[in-house]
């Protein structure tokens, strides 16, 4: 059959959404409206009726928030913000619980500005950092991997233009950056 819109959500935000991600453990999608002021998500059941069950500010994020990832096994969404204010050249990774609906830590990630995300391991992010870095040591453009458990990039990776996309294949053992 043919795709239709069953329903339409509206998080109460005054611009557009822009990135999402589905919890299938706990049936919650999380939205972000990343131009508005201040910037926030909203976690919405994905449940027939669609209900708002939080919407969660995120007055720290200095530019429109990216990529969002949910990490199954810790049962928690990532969101990129590429820039905090009052922290040049830092962006950080929000971590969100969905259940009880809760800003759980903001995770500062240094001389990056996060815009690609992928989960690598239970506690290793892929970031792609963006181009707004203007005093990073590692170039504009360079992907890192965040070790979250450490609370810090492990490696860096400099050179490589336009990270606003990554994924990674386990399998073959490759990270692939667009």
């Amino acid at each position: 059959g043919q795709g239709r819109v069953v329903d339409a959500v509206h998080t109460g935000g005054k611009k557009r959404v822009n990135e999402l991600a589905y919890d299938p453990r706990d049936n919650i999608v999380i939205a972000e409206n990343s131009d508005d002021e201040p910037e926030f998500v909203t976690l919405i059941s994905a449940a027939p009726g669609h209900p708002i069950l939080a919407k969660i500010p995120l007055p720290m994020a200095a530019s429109p928030l990216e990529r969002i990832v949910y990490d199954a096994p810790k049962d928690r969404f990532y969101v990129s913000v590429p820039a905090l204010k009052g922290l040049p050249g830092r962006g950080g990774l929000a971590e969100i619980d969905p259940v009880r609906a809760t800003l759980v830590a903001m995770h500062v990630v240094e001389d990056c500005n996060p815009h690609g995300l992928s989960l690598v391991s239970d506690t290793t992010f892929f970031i792609g950092c963006g181009a707004n870095a203007q005093e990073n040591p590692h170039g504009a453009n360079h992907v890192a991997l965040y070790d979250l458990a450490a609370g810090k990039v492990g490696t860096y990776v400099a050179g490589l233009v336009g990270a606003g996309e990554t994924a990674a294949d386990l399998v073959l053992g490759r990270y692939y950056v667009a």
